[in-house]
């Protein structure tokens, strides 16, 4: 996915938010992140002062919006479509990614992992 398209679907997204989110005391982060066997990771984080954070992954060659959603430590993500159900967990600069199938039975599993951004 091109650089022009990344930028679209993330407007798209940080769009969403409700209008009492204030805009302008959001926080946006960009990292990329190096994970094992030299995978990048890019993602955008949206974090407004008032609703819980959003994301947008850039993973197996698409983009997956993500929603945080409570964790026992650090923050975890969750796609948006329950079809394409990646997660996103992260802990200061490490991450980790895992997918889990739509069917009520399944497992996650990690398909990245030891994740870290730069400093």
């Amino acid at each position: 996915m091109t650089r022009a398209a990344r930028h679209r679907a993330f407007a798209g997204l940080a769009l969403g938010l409700s209008a009492t989110a204030g805009l302008a005391q959001t926080q946006i982060l960009e990292f990329t992140y190096s994970c094992d066997r030299g995978v990048e990771l890019s993602v955008r984080f949206v974090n407004p002062p008032s609703e819980p954070g959003i994301a947008v992954m850039g993973i197996e060659g698409k983009l997956v919006a993500l929603r945080a959603v409570p964790a026992a430590s650090g923050v975890r993500y969750v796609a948006t479509d329950e079809q394409d159900s990646y997660r996103l967990y992260t802990k200061g600069r490490e991450a980790f990614v895992t997918w889990m199938a739509a069917d009520h039975t399944a497992g996650e599993v990690t398909i990245l992992d030891g994740c870290r951004a730069p400093q």
